[in-house]
């Protein structure tokens, strides 16, 4: 909270384009470039522009269950998978619950599209338009195991969307699973108090732009429920600008 960079106003989600005039290309070389450089050191930022800066409301590695039209949670284990779950973010729109294999490859999706490449990881989608949380008034709750089963203790909360199967998400303590439940717990209310701004920003302009080619191609696009999205090559994403700014971070 107290860093030089914050300081600086370096955000996250500002993406890091060059040290003390270095390019960097990725975070092992960036991190090497911020030890290496002399202070004060000159940090180059992609920065989205103005009012249209998307927030990342909560990311994090969860067992997710998404396609039983169950409310509550599966008994066990083995039915869970890992995904990295992310709500919002610089690549989607506020209120899109995107899931990866993990958090290497929602890096690798940050960078394509900010590289204005199509991202080729295998990514789920989700909308919290119009969905609501199962018993929300009662918090996570508490995942049961079947009898004579023992299972690791963890705790879930299930979204239930206005089209397809609910969608579980899972942690082992109330401190791991907090932080995506109270994202989206954000989102909805957010939307019940009058929903989102129409003006999409760089980062939603982008995701519109190639679910269009998507369509242009005949691929499904589901807006509620969930969808499995091979996002390849040969559907480049349209440029954009990307603004720059500099920030002296000592």
């Amino acid at each position: 909270a107290d860093s030089a960079a914050l300081a600086a106003g370096i955000l996250p989600g500002h993406v890091l384009l060059s040290v003390n005039g270095k390019s960097v290309t990725d975070p092992a070389e960036a991190k090497n470039a911020i030890g290496e450089a002399t202070r004060p050191m000159t940090l180059e930022c992609y920065i989205l522009p103005g009012d249209a800066y998307p927030i990342t409301f909560a990311e994090g590695m969860h067992m997710v269950k998404y396609d039983t039209a169950d409310e509550g949670a599966p008994m066990s284990q083995w039915e869970w998978k890992p995904k990295y779950v992310v709500i919002g973010g610089i690549i989607a729109k506020p209120w899109m619950i995107m899931m990866y294999r993990n958090r290497t490859e929602y890096d690798h999706a940050v960078k394509s599209v900010m590289a204005d490449r199509t991202p080729s990881v295998k990514i789920k989608q989700f909308t919290l338009l119009g969905a609501h949380i199962y018993c929300d008034d009662k918090g996570p709750l508490e995942v049961r195991s079947k009898p004579n089963q023992r299972n690791p203790k963890m705790l879930y909360f299930s979204i239930i969307p206005a089209r397809g199967y609910p969608i579980k998400i899972s942690a082992k303590t109330l401190e791991d699973i907090t932080p995506v439940h109270s994202g989206a717990r954000r989102v909805l209310r957010r939307h019940m108090n009058g929903g989102y701004d129409d003006r999409l920003s760089v980062g939603e302009r982008n995701l519109s732009r190639l679910e269009q080619q998507q369509r242009e191609h005949g691929q499904r696009i589901y807006q509620g429920g969930y969808a499995t999205t091979r996002r390849t090559r040969d559907a480049p994403l349209g440029h954009y600008e990307q603004p720059r700014g500099s920030m002296v971070a000592h």
